[in-house]
Formats: structure tokens, sequence, C-alpha cells
């Protein structure tokens, strides 16, 4: 039976639309996905989307939200 670091370093050479089919099977077999989350996430999904195309969205750039981020922790890390 192969590794697990061998099946991945298989899969990694794949094209991204085998990487991907991979990642959902394995995904879909650590357990049943909970049915009322996946449509509120899609419709959360499709909220933000036609935010962001009608221009409605705020955006921030993420080198400064990763700046803010270091900030923060700064503070309670001392």
């Amino acid at each position: 039976m192969p590794t697990t670091d061998s099946l991945l370093e298989q899969l990694l050479h794949q094209p991204e639309t085998e990487r991907a089919r991979a990642a959902n099977a394995l995904i879909a077999s650590l357990g049943t996905p909970d049915t009322d989350v996946a449509p509120a996430w899609a419709d959360e999904i499709a909220a933000r989307l036609r935010a962001v195309r009608d221009g409605s969205a705020v955006l921030h750039d993420a080198t400064d939200v990763f700046s803010e981020l270091d900030r923060e922790l700064a503070k309670l890390h001392g």
C-alpha cells in the first residue's frame, strides 16, 4: 500500500482539475456536510460577488490588512 507521502507526491504532479477532484473526494470522506450550511455559504458568496461587481463592496489591500493584523498581534503579545 502506498504511503501518504507517495500519494501526495503523485497527486501534486497531476493537472489542477485532477488535484481538485482528489481534494474534494478527501474532504467529502471526512464526514457528512451540514446540509443547512452549504446553501447559506453559496448565498453569502453570491452576495459578496455581486457587491464587488457593482462597486458597493469595501475592499482592502492585503498588505494593509496584514500590517494591521501584525500591529494587533504585537499588542496582544507585547
